[in-house]
C-alpha cells in the first residue's frame, strides 16, 4: 500500500474522515476507485 503514498487518495480519505459526515462513504468510493485506476496503471 505504500504506492498509494504516491497518489492523492490519502489527502482525500484525510479530509473525508469515517463516520465524520455522510460524505465520508462517498469519499471512501471515491478512494476506492482511485486504488483500482492505479492498479490498472502500468
Amino acid at each position: 500500500m505504500a504506492y498509494i503514498q504516491r497518489g492523492t487518495v490519502p489527502l482525500s480519505v484525510q479530509r473525508t474522515p469515517p463516520g465524520k459526515d455522510p460524505e465520508s462513504s462517498h469519499g471512501q468510493v471515491r478512494a476506492k476507485a482511485s486504488l483500482d485506476m492505479l492498479g490498472s496503471w502500468p
